[in-house]
């Protein structure tokens, strides 16, 4: 996606014009926006606006041209009565809010009723904007308005005018999803005057006046309509041959070891251990009920380490490890989650002793992968799997009144850390959406 200039105009005729509404609060920045986006400019001294301000611009999308207008409204209350008008054939809507003052955040709520009151366009792209948050006394938080915007199934950006933070992306994810709801802007059609004739025509094509605009659009949907006609017959041709044609069989062969974890008593034909299973030829419901009885000394939902010899005749021999090294280690500590970031800002998911290491090593010596082996190898596999999972290994003994201050001071840290993960995914939806 760029920006393009007059010269490139003819050359490179645009295919729509987006019609882009700026609405919010007075004195929110809305005027301060559209300069930045347009003309990458600011003025702290922006005056308000009177009624209603008009900016024209090119960009290229997917290679396509495509000419935006976007519409600057008053947000005083003295002008509401003209603003309705502006909202007829507008294909996306910015709702501007001052992160600084919350009563504009506060009548969000006014300015998205009137979108959906006066709006021409159903499916018409909103986007809510956070502006100002260069200033430092800010009033409402990301969240908040992360929460506004999905609730009215809108995109959500924070953003500076003065900084120019946010802006380009702002215009450009709008734009973007305009684009890709064909319905807001491919149904335009080129417009013509009855009973006025063309400068230098004769005939009865004297009576239609196209400008050059129109007629490139429809020009370009000319185009657009002979491709689909192609395409249809060329899929209809690929579907004869692909009856005729004789399909090609591609047979996998799995391998005779299959080693997963299941955890204890929870075996079940769903995902992903049944396909597993079912893919080998395997009896998926024998399986799990010789796994769960095999397992009905062990705590439910331990997680074990499980290896199946399959042989040809679909027989098999099960083998069932010790718990993986990670749940000892976690349990061990006391920790359900291992850190985020062990190695960069050096975080401690929980904290055990050397004698811990020791205990687990021997635990894990049963297995039959692991006969054979020291008890030294074993005992550093175990400090570079803790070390991988942000646990601490100290020499000396625990202290359990230390302990009980760190696990405490862990869970709000975890606690803390499982907001901002689920901040990011909401943001990332609303991003995609």
């Amino acid at each position: 996606m760029a920006f393009i200039g007059d010269a490139d105009e003819q050359n490179n005729p645009s295919i729509t014009t987006l019609k882009i509404l700026i609405i919010g609060e007075s004195g929110v920045g809305k005027s301060s926006l559209m300069l930045r986006f347009v003309d990458d400019s600011f003025d702290p001294e922006q005056p308000a606006t009177i009624g209603v301000d008009f900016r024209v611009t090119s960009m290229v999308v997917d290679g396509n041209r495509v000419k935006l207008a976007i519409w600057d409204t008053a947000g005083q209350e003295r002008f509401r009565t003209l603003t309705p008008s502006y909202y007829r054939g507008g294909q996306g809507v910015i709702c501007v809010y001052d992160v600084t003052n919350r009563s504009t955040f506060e009548h969000l709520d006014h300015w998205m009723t009137e979108v959906d009151t006066y709006s021409t366009k159903d499916d018409a792209v909103k986007m809510i904007v956070g502006n100002k948050i260069d200033l430092p006394n800010r009033v409402v938080s990301r969240e908040e308005g992360m929460k506004f915007a999905k609730r009215h199934r809108a995109l959500f950006i924070e953003a500076s005018a003065k900084t120019k933070e946010g802006v380009q992306c702002a215009f450009e994810e709008l734009i973007q999803k305009i684009i890709q709801t064909p319905g807001l802007w491919d149904s335009d059609k080129p417009t013509f005057r009855l009973g006025q004739q063309a400068t230098g025509g004769d005939g009865m094509c004297g009576f239609f006046n196209f400008d050059n605009s129109s007629w490139s659009e429809y020009n370009f949907s000319l185009r657009i309509s002979s491709n689909r006609s192609f395409l249809k017959r060329d899929r209809r041709m690929s579907k004869a041959v692909t009856r005729v044609r004789k399909k090609e069989i591609i047979k996998i062969i799995h391998p005779p070891l299959l080693r997963t974890n299941i955890k204890a008593q929870m075996a079940s034909a769903a995902p992903p251990l049944g396909p597993m299973l079912g893919q080998r030829g395997l009896n998926v419901a024998n399986f799990c009920k010789e796994f769960n009885k095999e397992t009905g000394h062990i705590k439910q939902g331990v997680p074990l380490p499980t290896r199946v010899h399959i042989r040809p005749d679909r027989t098999y021999d099960l083998e069932i490890c010790m718990p993986t090294t990670t749940w000892l280690l976690k349990q061990a500590a006391g920790v359900k989650r291992g850190a985020m970031s062990p190695a960069k800002g050096g975080e401690a998911a929980g904290i055990i002793s050397v004698k811990h290491i020791y205990e687990i090593a021997k635990l894990k010596s049963q297995d039959k992968a692991c006969q054979g082996l020291p008890l030294e190898v074993l005992c550093r596999k175990m400090l570079v799997c803790a070390r991988s999972c942000g646990i601490k290994v100290i020499r000396e003994d625990l202290d359990p009144e230390k302990l009980k201050v760190f696990l405490d001071e862990r869970r709000a840290v975890v606690q803390k850390q499982l907001v901002e993960l689920a901040d990011k995914k909401a943001a990332k939806m609303l991003r995609t959406t």
